[in-house]
């Protein structure tokens, strides 16, 4: 297999991790605010009593996470007059061969019910099973969103390659088993939202150069906190109420295409 010049993330972008517990302070503050966007559209959203449409949203949680790492995704989704669902599987201990059949599962099981495709949306390692899924089965999908979700190399390039290392996976192979699949592009479009501060996963694993339909959105958060940032989440509701069409915070779709960073807060 040829050579990459793609490294795991650093000691100082590890460290910076840290700052999780700040987006996750900034994202309960700006709830909790009355002139917040979320607060106003959710007074707004019960005081017309709007009926929810029948979008339906299904969230899968990144390695070690579970439905409650969720929650603010959730509540996004749920503001944007979405369903949301958790994928109903626990915690997820990186094993994707034993989650893509059942993932799969709950996605049509959801589409039926719905009458309608599903929007994925995926953290890190939740990203990457969101797309394969939809790679398998894009009739139920109306499109991905993922969170510093790697796209080369599997675990390879994030500070977890060494725990599966550990349990006995050829992390090589992997990526050779990954870059085989995208001989068979996913055929919905794909929001990957990624940040150059990330020190879990490299963000040089985390840009498509395959999926026909891709828009890469760069953020400034750590890894930890793209699920709780309140300007990751306003990009979320943007992508979701926007369903398939373009986004105001990305630049025109194409393969190569990158939006300007989006400052935290």
């Amino acid at each position: 297999m040829a050579k990459t010049s793609i490294l795991p993330p650093g000691r100082l972008l590890q460290i910076r991790e840290c700052t999780m517990g700040l987006d996750l302070m900034h994202y309960v503050a700006a709830s909790a605010s009355p002139f917040s966007d979320r607060f106003i559209g959710r007074r707004a959203y019960n005081a017309f009593r709007r009926p929810v449409n029948k979008r339906t949203a299904l969230l899968v949680p990144g390695f070690g996470g579970g439905p409650r790492s969720l929650f603010a995704l959730k509540q996004t989704a749920e503001d944007a007059g979405y369903q949301a669902f958790d994928w109903g599987l626990g915690t997820n201990n990186g094993d994707v061969r034993h989650f893509l059949p059942l993932v799969q599962q709950r996605l049509i099981e959801l589409a039926e019910r719905s009458g309608e495709p599903v929007t994925l949306i995926g953290w890190s390692l939740g990203g990457y099973i969101s797309r394969e899924v939809a790679r398998d089965l894009p009739q139920h999908v109306r499109q991905v969103i993922t969170l510093g979700t790697p796209v080369v190399g599997g675990p390879r390039y994030t500070i977890v390659a060494k725990f599966y290392e550990r349990q006995g996976h050829d992390l090589e192979k992997i990526e050779a088993e990954i870059k085989a699949r995208y001989d068979d592009p996913i055929q919905v479009p794909v929001k990957a939202i990624y940040s150059k501060r990330d020190g879990v996963v490299s963000w040089e694993a985390c840009i498509d150069h395959w999926t026909p339909d891709i828009e890469h959105i760069e953020v400034r958060q750590a890894h930890l906190g793209l699920g709780f940032s309140p300007s990751v989440n306003r990009i979320v509701s943007r992508l979701l109420t926007a369903a398939d069409k373009l986004s105001e915070v990305s630049e025109p779709k194409n393969s190569s295409a990158m939006s300007n960073v989006v400052s935290g807060g």
